[in-house]
């Protein structure tokens, strides 16, 4: 069973609302033989009352589309825009960086920024380099970096 569709039921659905008004039912017992005098439960009333619920958790999901869209007929799904990230200390496979060298930084974000190298460390089979500024760069993209 899936994620019904706008103006559409299925039998999650069903059987889901049968849940809420079971719940809803015996939470509403439950406050009724803590309040009245005496401890009673009113059969009519949580009656009503669980039937409203699982009534209501219905029509939510009549209008809900599968991405919990509410009344929204046609809409497409929102593309998430990517994450914006932000890096001083990059690491590399080689050894190419030196402290003091300008290096000039190409990606979507920055276009011919220059950085300069203020600490690169061996680490493993590479380097771990430290740039002057923050590089800034999106999830998934390829930065460059040109030394001068």
């Amino acid at each position: 069973m899936t994620t019904s569709s706008i103006f559409k039921i299925n039998l999650r659905d069903i059987i889901k609302g049968l849940v809420v008004a079971a719940l809803t039912g015996g939470l509403t017992a439950l406050t009724q033989m803590l309040t009245l005098v005496p401890p009673h439960v009113d059969f009519k009333q949580l009656g009503i009352i669980s039937l409203t619920s699982a009534i209501a958790y219905l029509i939510k999901n009549f209008v809900t589309d599968e991405n919990d869209n509410v009344l929204r007929i046609g809409s497409r799904p929102k593309k998430k825009k990517p994450k914006q990230s932000f890096g001083e200390s990059f690491g590399f496979d080689d050894y190419d960086f030196e402290v003091g060298q300008t290096v000039i930084v190409y990606s979507d974000s920055m276009q011919g920024v220059e950085a300069v190298v203020i600490n690169a460390d061996e680490y493993n089979d590479g380097q771990i380099v430290k740039f002057s500024i923050p590089i800034i760069y999106e999830e998934f993209e390829t930065i460059y970096f040109t030394i001068l």
